[in-house]
């Protein structure tokens, strides 16, 4: 029983190429972001990967909350178009 329970929880854990396809896209993906404006990449980097509230985002920038959420939603579609065609291919490989 022991072994079949051992089974069962590898079954959970993301597979050796699923744990490098996922590195591989993070990558890809910030490697777009620092092709964004600058102003952009910051608050990206910020928001995402530092976790920083809006509010700690405009501090930290000088900047009003408004402006980090424009930079925010206009890095988000610009990201999404870029990556959609990058990312978006290689997901439709894999069917």
């Amino acid at each position: 029983m022991i072994g079949s329970e051992q089974t069962v929880a590898n079954l959970d854990e993301p597979s050796a190429v699923e744990k490098f396809q996922e590195k591989e896209h993070a990558e890809i993906v910030w490697e777009a972001v620092a092709s964004l404006p600058k102003l952009w990449s910051i608050a990206v980097l910020l928001f995402y990967r530092e976790g920083k509230s809006i509010a700690e985002v405009a501090k930290i920038m000088r900047t009003r909350e408004n402006t980090v959420k424009t930079y925010l939603y206009r890095s988000r579609e610009k990201l999404r178009n870029k990556l959609g065609r990058v990312l978006g291919e290689e997901s439709n490989e894999d069917k």
